[in-house]
């Protein structure tokens, strides 16, 4: 079941609230003012798993970088990435 908390409580409780999305493996919508403004899911990795993570972070408010920035940041996180354990 989704589950919906105003900002202030997950500010206050982030570490608790993160321990529930991942043990639970279910989304949690943050409203402020009354309006929804973010939803934090739990993280899975499937076989795309670091390539959809990588579009992500490289996505703006909705908007793609071009092509060129795009490839850029691209080799930029990859090099970062390189340095974790997956």
């Amino acid at each position: 079941m989704l589950q919906i908390i105003n900002i202030s409580q997950a500010r206050s409780n982030l570490s608790s609230l993160l321990k529930q999305i991942k043990d639970t493996n279910e989304s949690v919508i943050i409203v402020q003012d009354s309006k929804p403004v973010v939803i934090i899911s739990p993280y899975t990795e499937d076989t795309n798993g670091k390539e959809e993570y990588l579009k992500k972070l490289l996505t703006i408010k909705g908007g793609w970088f071009s092509q060129k920035e795009y490839e850029k940041n691209k080799r930029e996180l990859n090099k970062r990435f390189s340095r974790l354990k997956w």
